[in-house]
């Protein structure tokens, strides 16, 4: 009787399986941040009343990918005193033109903010997730916690 079942998948080389050789394609793309952080111009376009431009201007620094922690601090830091800087009536259309993968950002470093916050910035980081939550519902916040590049 002839067998029409293969038994080829029994041949899969394991080893190259191996955790420790695992190598994410994404995280080599996204190897270190897109530009350098110029704080000061940051903060000018925020004291200009560009707020939307200023948090576009750190989100696109990627500051997820990067290895140096000072570059994560940084970012954070910049991101705290934008989202502590913007009137929370201008909250709402600023997320409105963030995308998804932003609003994700926007969420992760809300979230950072509430393991270390600053005086008086827990009650604009609730206005901000909310707003965050609006847009981006649910999967946003599933798929920052479930995330493993911390910014």
């Amino acid at each position: 009787m002839a067998s029409s079942v293969t038994n080829t998948f029994r041949r899969l080389d394991v080893d190259q399986l191996n955790e420790d050789l695992f190598k994410d394609e994404e995280a080599n793309e996204l190897s270190s941040p897109t530009s350098v952080v110029d704080e000061k111009e940051i903060l000018k376009l925020s004291s200009s009343g560009r707020h939307l431009e200023a948090i576009q201007a750190v989100l696109a620094l990627k500051p997820q990918a990067s290895t140096n922690p000072s570059v994560k601090e940084t970012a954070f830091n910049l991101m705290m005193q934008l989202m502590t800087r913007t009137k929370a009536a201008e909250i709402g259309e600023i997320i409105s033109k963030l995308d998804v993968n932003q609003i994700d950002l926007v969420m992760k470093y809300i979230y950072k903010g509430f393991e270390n916050p600053v005086d008086g910035s827990s009650a604009v980081l609730l206005v901000w997730h909310q707003k965050a939550f609006e847009k981006g519902g649910h999967g946003s916040i599933v798929r920052v916690l479930t995330d493993w590049k911390r910014v």
